[in-house]
């Protein structure tokens, strides 16, 4: 079974036991082109709303984020992120924060629904323990990502290439300052959804709710 980047299968085949050696890498390069990815080349930030194991085997995709953090293997040459600010855990995950390293910045109220034994043992059994790390982190959405503009190391607002995403699987909807879009306009797979706004608030949390009505934090709402 092979997904689609909407987290549906694309395609079913089956495989005789003796073709699999020859079939199987074909599939998996249909898979790696079908696969949800960012459409920007650089970003000097990037928001995550939230990570967990429902949604990648490593918590973020490394592979839409460019950043492998294994040891002795390369970052892809793009997306080149300089700063990811993430703010929350999924409640699905329950507490298991593994890929939390991947970031750079995360929220107060994450690292307090860490499951430490759950992260632990699964950084140890998969042996990426620079993924496990703990980010530098922040009483809230607006200190974090406060943060995340003044480190990115592009002191004009105006020019910031900035993203936002529910999480790494869900890539349908991105939120993405001007800056950001003007890099990537000509893309042509590429359509604008909605004029410009400012970014919704609960007080310090960003609402992603209403940034993303479709992802799982939506319907997560919706259910209860």
């Amino acid at each position: 079974i092979v997904e689609n980047a909407d987290d549906e299968p694309g395609c079913i085949e089956l495989i005789d036991r003796d073709e699999l050696l020859l079939k199987e890498p074909g599939l998996l390069s249909l898979a790696r082109a079908w696969m949800g990815q960012l459409p920007f080349p650089q970003l000097d930030l990037l928001i995550i709303g939230e990570c967990g194991k429902n949604y990648s085997g490593t918590g973020m995709d490394v592979n839409v984020l460019g950043r492998q953090m294994l040891e002795g293997v390369p970052d892809l040459l793009q997306p080149n992120i300089t700063r990811i600010c993430l703010l929350d855990l999924s409640d699905e995950t329950e507490g298991n924060a593994t890929g939390l390293g991947i970031a750079d910045l995360v929220t107060n109220r994450l690292v307090k629904k860490i499951d430490k034994q759950k992260s632990d043992m699964n950084c140890l059994t998969s042996c990426c323990l620079l993924r496990s790390k703990i980010p530098i982190d922040l009483p809230s959405d607006r200190e974090c990502i406060d943060q995340g503009l003044l480190t990115c190391w592009q002191p004009d607002l105006n020019k910031v290439k900035l993203a936002i995403i529910p999480n790494t699987l869900e890539l349908t909807h991105i939120w993405a300052t001007k800056a950001a879009w003007e890099s990537v306009k000509n893309n042509k797979e590429l359509v604008v959804g909605s004029e410009s706004q400012f970014m919704p608030w609960r007080g310090d949390h960003v609402d992603q709710v209403k940034l993303f009505p479709h992802s799982t934090q939506g319907r997560r709402q919706h259910t209860t």
